[in-house]
C-alpha cells in the first residue's frame, strides 16, 4: 500500500523538479528581475499543473471517454492558455494576420494600393500594434477605451505576401472584427476576440473531425495537441482554419473507405465545402484535394456518379484558386522578374537546384523535426522550449502509432496517389519558397531555401503514416501515453511562457 502512495508521488516530484529547474533557469538569466515576474511565472505554474491535473484525473476516473473528448478537453484548456498568454502580436506571424483581415472586415478585399503595402487602420490600433513596449500592450487605456474607427493611419502591413491571400481564409477573424465594432471592444479586447473567433472555429471542426478519423486518433490527438500547433490556432494566425479543413476532409475520406459508406448528396456537399475551403488556403495545397480520388468506386452509386462527383469537386476547388491566385498576382508587389530570374535559374541547372533541395532538408533535418512538436518557430523565433521536453513528447508522438491497429486497406494505386500528393506539396511548398522569399531575401541561385516552415506539412503527416507498414504488435495502454503527453505539454507551456516573459517584457 505504501509502495503504491510512493508510485503516485513519483510523476508529481518530477514535475516539481522540472519546474523548480525553470524557475531557477530564469533568475539565473535574469538575475534582477522583478517580484512582479517571480509571481506571474508562479501564477502560470499553478494554472497549468491544474489544467494537467484536471485533465488526467478525468481520464483516469472515466475510463471509457472517447479520444475526440479527450482531444477536446486538453486543446481547450491549454488553447486557451496558449489565447491568454501569448503575448499581444506575438503569435506566429501574428502581426499580418491581425491587419489584413481588418482590411478585409471594412471591405477591402482587394487591396487598392499594394505597392505601399499599407492597410488604412484606426489609430488606437495603430498605436497599440506598433507599441514597441510590451507592457504599454496592456496598459489600462488599451484595455478600457473603445477603438475609435472614425479616425484612421495608414499602416505597414508587415508582411508582403499576406495582402494577396483569400478572404475565405479570414472568416473566423472578420467575424471577430465585426463583433469588436459592434460591441465598442477596446483594442487588446478586440485582439482577445479575434484570437477567440479563430481559435472557435479551428476546434469545431477539429472535434468534428476526430469523431470522424476511424484510425490512429490517439497519433493525430498528441499530433494535433502539440505546442506548436496549439500555439499557432489560438492566435490569429491564418493557418488555423486550413489545419482543421485539411484534417476534416482526411478523416472524412477515411470514415467512408473504412465503412464502405454509399456516398449521398449529402457526402457530396460537404466534401465540395471542404475543399473549396482548403483551396482558398495557399495555391499548392490544390494538390491535397486529389485524395478525394482513393475512395474506392464501391463506394458510389455507379462509375457515373463518381466521375461526377469528383471531377465537379476538382474543377471548381481549382477554378476558386487560381481564379484568386489570378486575381491576387495582378495586384502583386512582388517583382516579378526576381520569380522569373530564379525560375529560368531551376530550370537551367535543375541537378543543382535538386541538391540545394535535398541539401536544405538534410541539413536542418533535427530542427523541421523537432518544430512539429515546439520550437524556435513559435512566437517569431522568441519562444525557446527544452529541447528534452520536446523529445520526450516527440517520442511519445512515435510510439502513439503503433497503439491502434490500421485496419482500412488501401489499393497500391491509392497508395501511391497519397504519396504523390505528399511529395508533389513538399517539393511545391518547397519551390514556392525558393522562387519568391529566398530570392527576394537571399538573391538568385542562393544555396539554401529559406523561409520553410514545419507546420506546412502537419497536414501531410496523417496521410503519410496511411503508406507505412501495419505495427505487429500493439501497445496497450493509450491512455498512459496521452498522460504523459498532458504533462508534457504543461512543462513546454509554462518553459514557452516564461521565455517570452524574459525576452518581451522589462523583467
Amino acid at each position: 500500500m505504501q509502495k503504491e502512495k510512493l508510485k503516485k508521488l513519483i510523476v508529481p516530484l518530477i514535475m516539481l523538479i522540472a519546474e523548480l529547474f525553470l524557475f531557477f533557469q530564469m533568475v539565473s538569466s535574469k538575475p534582477n528581475i522583478t517580484i512582479k515576474y517571480k509571481v506571474m511565472f508562479l501564477v502560470i505554474c499553478i494554472l497549468s499543473n491544474l489544467v494537467a491535473y484536471v485533465l488526467v484525473k478525468v481520464i483516469n476516473k472515466y475510463k471509457k471517454i472517447k479520444l475526440e473528448n479527450i482531444f477536446l478537453g486538453i486543446a481547450i484548456s491549454f488553447g486557451f492558455l496558449y489565447l491568454i498568454f501569448i503575448p499581444a502580436i506575438l503569435g506566429t506571424d501574428e502581426l499580418p494576420h491581425f491587419l489584413r483581415p481588418y482590411q478585409i472586415s471594412v471591405g477591402d478585399v482587394i487591396v487598392k494600393h499594394p505597392e505601399k503595402n499599407e492597410t488604412q487602420i484606426p489609430k488606437d490600433l495603430g498605436s497599440f500594434v506598433g507599441e514597441k513596449d510590451m507592457s504599454k500592450r496592456y496598459s489600462k487605456e488599451r484595455i478600457l477605451k473603445s477603438v475609435d474607427y472614425s479616425d484612421t493611419e495608414s499602416l505597414w502591413n508587415g508582411d508582403v505576401t499576406s495582402i494577396r491571400y483569400s478572404p475565405v481564409s479570414y472568416i473566423p477573424q472578420v467575424i471577430g472584427f465585426w463583433l469588436s465594432r459592434l460591441f465598442g471592444l477596446s483594442p487588446l479586447l478586440t485582439l482577445f476576440l479575434v484570437r477567440f473567433c479563430n481559435f472557435s472555429v479551428w476546434l469545431a471542426i477539429s472535434y468534428f473531425a476526430f469523431k470522424l478519423l476511424p484510425i490512429k486518433k490517439t497519433f493525430a490527438l498528441l499530433l494535433y495537441t502539440a505546442p506548436s500547433v496549439l500555439s499557432i490556432v489560438s492566435t490569429c494566425s491564418y493557418d488555423a482554419l486550413a489545419l482543421s479543413l485539411m484534417l476534416l476532409l482526411i478523416a472524412y475520406i477515411l470514415n467512408i473507405i473504412k465503412y464502405k459508406k454509399s456516398i449521398t448528396k449529402k457526402d457530396f456537399l460537404i466534401l465540395l465545402l471542404i475543399s473549396l475551403g482548403i483551396s482558398t488556403y495557399k495555391v499548392f495545397y490544390i494538390i491535397y484535394i486529389l485524395l478525394l480520388l482513393i475512395i474506392p468506386k464501391e463506394c458510389y452509386k455507379n462509375k457515373k456518379q463518381k466521375i461526377t462527383y469528383t471531377l465537379l469537386i476538382l474543377i471548381l476547388s481549382f477554378l476558386l484558386d487560381f481564379g484568386w491566385y489570378a486575381v491576387s498576382m495582378a495586384s502583386s508587389v512582388t517583382g516579378s522578374s526576381v520569380i522569373t530570374e530564379q525560375l529560368k535559374f531551376i530550370l537551367m541547372h535543375p541537378i543543382k537546384y535538386l541538391f540545394i533541395f535535398i541539401n536544405t532538408y538534410v541539413n536542418d533535418i533535427f530542427y523541421y523535426v523537432t518544430n512539429v512538436i515546439a520550437g524556435s518557430e513559435m512566437c517569431y523565433g522568441l519562444a525557446r522550449i527544452n529541447q528534452l521536453f520536446v523529445l520526450i513528447y516527440l517520442g511519445l508522438l512515435i510510439s502513439s502509432y503503433f497503439v491502434e491497429k490500421n485496419n482500412i486497406e488501401l489499393k497500391k494505386s491509392s497508395k501511391f496517389l497519397i504519396a504523390f500528393v505528399c511529395l508533389a506539396i513538399f517539393a511545391l511548398v518547397s519551390t514556392t519558397l525558393y522562387l519568391e522569399w529566398t530570392a527576394n531575401k537571399s538573391g538568385i541561385g542562393a544555396s539554401k531555401i529559406i523561409g520553410i516552415q514545419s507546420r506546412y506539412f502537419v497536414c501531410l503527416i496523417i496521410p503519410f503514416i496511411l503508406l507505412l507498414p501495419k505495427p505487429k504488435k500493439i501497445l496497450k495502454n493509450s491512455k498512459k501515453i496521452i498522460c504523459f503527453s498532458i504533462l508534457l505539454n504543461s512543462l513546454m507551456f509554462i518553459d514557452c511562457i516564461k521565455s517570452l516573459l524574459l525576452n518581451l517584457f522589462n523583467v
